[in-house]
């Protein structure tokens, strides 16, 4: 059974991403204040606690932890992710003249890089799959802690937290610019507490009731936290410290509400939310890609003497990354899901 609240909020991250990145490029990095900066910079970190939350949802229950099903569990993960990582690596390669050295290509290509040199991937953004590789290396691992002791559940977020601490307090320095400790804010050690909150979330709401003012309100609050909490200078002030305690909690709150919300849109806008969070994935690795092409066409125009604006491409490349995303998803990747059927494009 799908969430349907949640689908909403996987194409609103999904876009918002690709619209992060697009203003990035073309108007670099924003300032701490800016209420927009903090929400882009936070929406990789909601996806971690949806990984989190969906992977205990799912599997809690029918996941048995012996060898065949954990080899069923990981081989159906490999098979939604490596396809379209390895599509989209092997045309950036092809299509961009890229000549990577061969640790990276094999890295990138093996997965290794999600845990050696996660810095150094080919796509755009694909630091983050390597996080989520970690993380369904250790999803069976929290699961299996969860099942048997609840005390060493405990012990071991609480040593996730303790890592979580070290990175925003000790290993990130607010005192440098946010884009020269870059491997250090992307190292999965850094990000592995915040899918473990997912997770728990998933345990302790899966079978809580909340009232839908409650979860309107509990998201109110989130958002409130986003836009008023205080901070200014570089984007390492919303990574670092207490600030970075506050906007991820303000991520757990909104995963909360969305996840108890019971919430249905209007068919038309239901089927369009739907289709953009089936081809989130691809959304998130080909917008680079579609962008690039897009700024060189544009590029070509200009020497013949006409000049579009950069908001036109921005909007033609959004718009036509959503479709080949979305067509990726259902003669793509749909071939590499086993369960393709419960995945039929409405």
């Amino acid at each position: 059974m799908r969430i349907v609240s949640l689908d909403y909020l996987r194409a609103i991250l999904a876009v918002g991403v690709m619209v992060a990145h697009y203003s990035l490029w073309t108007r670099g990095a924003g300032d701490a204040a800016d209420s927009s900066t903090r929400f882009e910079l936070y929406r990789v970190p909601m996806f971690y606690l949806l990984s989190g939350l969906t992977l205990f949802y799912f599997y809690s229950e029918k996941l048995v932890l012996d060898i065949p099903s954990l080899k069923k569990f990981f081989f159906k993960r490999i098979r939604r992710l490596a396809p379209l990582f390895y599509l989209a690596t092997i045309i950036t390669i092809v299509l961009f003249r890229m000549k990577p050295e061969l640790i990276t290509i094999i890295t990138n290509f093996t997965g290794l890089f999600a845990v050696y040199e996660w810095d150094k991937v080919i796509v755009y953004g694909g630091w983050a799959i390597g996080n989520e590789l970690v993380f369904y290396g250790a999803f069976p691992i929290l699961l299996y802690i969860y099942q048997k002791s609840m005390f060493f559940f405990i012990m071991i977020m609480l040593i996730l937290l303790v890592v979580f601490i070290y990175f925003s307090f000790f290993a990130l320095n607010n005192q440098q610019l946010f884009t020269a400790q870059w491997k250090t804010y992307i190292n999965p050690l850094n990000q592995l507490f915040i899918f473990g909150c997912g997770f728990t979330i998933g345990a302790i709401f899966k079978n809580t009731k909340i009232k839908s003012i409650v979860s309107v309100g509990i998201l109110a609050l989130a958002f409130l936290i986003f836009m008023f909490y205080p901070a200014i200078g570089d984007r390492i002030m919303l990574v670092t410290g207490w600030a970075r305690v506050a906007f991820t909690i303000a991520c757990m709150l909104m995963i909360i509400s969305l996840f108890r919300l019971t919430i249905k849109l209007p068919e038309t806008f239901h089927n369009m939310f739907t289709k953009v969070a089936q081809a989130s994935y691809g959304i998130y690795l080909l917008h680079p890609i579609v962008y690039r092409i897009f700024i060189k066409l544009s590029d070509i125009l200009n020497g013949r003497g006409i000049h579009l604006p950069i908001e036109l491409i921005l909007l033609a490349s959004g718009l036509i990354t959503i479709l080949i995303s979305y067509q990726v998803y259902v003669h793509f990747e749909l071939l590499f899901m086993k369960d393709k059927k419960q995945f039929k494009p409405a």
